[in-house]
């Protein structure tokens, strides 16, 4: 099997806090952080079975390594699983049409606890009763 591997250098200041932020990065790939280039590298492995995780990995040293705030520019990048991706794909269109993101966050919270809401309710509810149509009509005929 082949291996792939990315490089990327990174400027000095920012050493501290890929110290810290370097546990959350190798878990998948191997990882090496160099502190005396400078620089961040990430490579398959035999155990690697997704093919996908060094493109993700190449682009999450990237943007360790650049550094640059959400604020800046129209750019988002976002790992993870395509439903996490669509949530972020939509929280990212509404801020850019300028609605606050803690909106998205509410919204979700109602429609649980109007879920949670709807069940504890039906807990009191008695089950639905089956009526034999035989039964009311020999009760009718009955009167």
């Amino acid at each position: 099997m082949e291996e792939s591997s990315f490089a990327t250098l990174f400027p000095k200041y920012r050493e501290h806090y890929l110290q810290k932020a370097w546990p959350h990065v190798t878990k998948g790939v191997s990882c090496r952080l160099d502190l005396i280039e400078g620089s961040m590298t990430v490579s398959t492995t035999r155990k690697t079975w997704d093919p996908y995780v060094i493109v993700k990995a190449r682009d999450l040293i990237k943007l360790l390594a650049r550094s640059v705030p959400f604020e800046q520019g129209n750019t988002v990048s976002a790992l993870g699983s395509f439903k996490g991706l669509r949530q972020v794909r939509k929280i990212v269109e509404d801020t850019m049409k300028n609605m606050h993101p803690v909106y998205n966050i509410k919204v979700k919270q109602a429609t649980v606890s109007e879920q949670r809401k709807a069940e504890r309710q039906s807990v009191f509810q008695p089950p639905p009763v089956s009526v034999d149509n035989r039964v009311c009509s020999n009760l009718l005929l009955s009167r």
